[in-house]
């Protein structure tokens, strides 16, 4: 269990009822610089979208990384910024 990152993203939050795009990419927290995408989906129910991601399979380093989460529904776009912090697994 420790060796996953879970991901819980309320898209209701964000804007409804549903979205047609949804996109998680990590950057470094100092220099912005592009890591990686997390996830991407397409066509979300409305309600609350989870997700367990192998962080192994992304190759991902302990550490704090910054956070964005992209989501589109019709003409109406949003981001969300935060950080996250992986901690080693024992």
């Amino acid at each position: 269990m420790e060796n996953y990152l879970e991901t819980e993203i309320g898209c209701t939050k964000c804007f409804s009822p549903a979205a047609e795009e949804l996109e998680i990419t990590l950057y470094d927290p100092d220099t912005f610089a592009y890591i990686g995408t997390l996830d991407h989906e397409t066509d979300l129910p409305e309600g609350p979208f989870e997700k367990r991601i192998d962080r192994n399979e992304l190759q991902l380093k302990p550490g704090l990384y910054h956070v964005l989460v992209y989501a589109k529904l019709k003409d109406r776009e949003d981001t969300l910024e935060s950080k996250i912090l992986l901690l080693e697994s024992k």
